[in-house]
């Protein structure tokens, strides 16, 4: 037989999604304010996902690697400036570099972003969303703080 009747499922895992202490408690980093210079973001491989608040809410980039690195080429991204004045946020989760194009691949698919990238070839790992469903506890130890 060619093809199995059964459909493995796909590999998951919990993410925690990172916020930034406001005197309001914890709340979704303003993009262009969040001080990436932070020590929190030395040596943070993960993920992010960057959208537009406001009455229509929409995903517009997604993004994996060096979080500082990468967060830092997706501000002068000239298609990010456009967003520049804007209601727009940010959070990020630490993940293995193993399983980092996997995860990013559901992210694509899941959120499907304005601004689009190729697929990476890895299968899709499901995630829990910035927000939505049970976030896996901090593991990163300090908070970023916004400029």
């Amino acid at each position: 037989m060619l093809f199995s009747p059964y459909i493995l499922p796909m590999a998951s895992t919990r993410l925690h999604w990172n916020r930034v202490p406001t005197s309001r408690g914890d709340s979704w980093a303003e993009f262009f304010a969040l001080d990436l210079e932070d020590r929190h973001f030395n040596g943070l491989d993960g993920v992010f996902v960057v959208w537009e608040g406001g009455s229509a809410p929409a995903v517009i980039a997604v993004g994996s690697g060096n979080l500082r690195e990468t967060l830092r080429l997706q501000r002068v991204d000239p298609a990010m400036t456009l967003y520049q004045g804007k209601s727009i946020y940010v959070s990020w989760a630490k993940v293995d570099p193993g399983s980092s194009a996997g995860v990013l691949r559901y992210l694509l698919e899941a959120l499907k972003p304005r601004l689009s990238m190729p697929l990476p070839a890895a299968a899709a790992i499901e995630v829990n969303l910035p927000g939505r469903g049970d976030e896996a506890p901090a593991n990163v130890l300090l908070a970023p703080t916004q400029v």
